[in-house]
């Protein structure tokens, strides 16, 4: 998954709130400016919430190497921890 395909789905979820909100609300009696007016809110905040989820989880890092960092220092720190508490006591 890339910054488009983020940008894409939150698009598409901003539409289909807009939408979804402006004519259920216009259905249960709201005027249409107040529906127009939900379905902006509700397009700002689904798009953006979706958005920023998609983002988070782009720049997550998840590569071999800093995987592979992680575990040398863990063998590494628990080689050395036995012979540290040795010295200790």
């Amino acid at each position: 998954m890339n910054d488009h395909t983020v940008n894409n789905w939150a698009m598409g979820l901003a539409v289909f709130s807009f939408g979804f909100l402006s004519i259920g609300s216009v259905l249960f009696g709201a005027t249409v400016i107040t529906a127009v007016l939900r379905g902006i809110g509700g397009g700002i905040l689904f798009g953006t919430l979706i958005w920023l989820m998609g983002s988070m989880i782009v720049k997550e890092d998840h590569s071999i190497d800093a995987i592979a960092l992680k575990r040398k220092t863990c063998r590494i720190w628990n080689q050395l921890l036995p012979k540290l508490n040795q010295r200790n006591n």
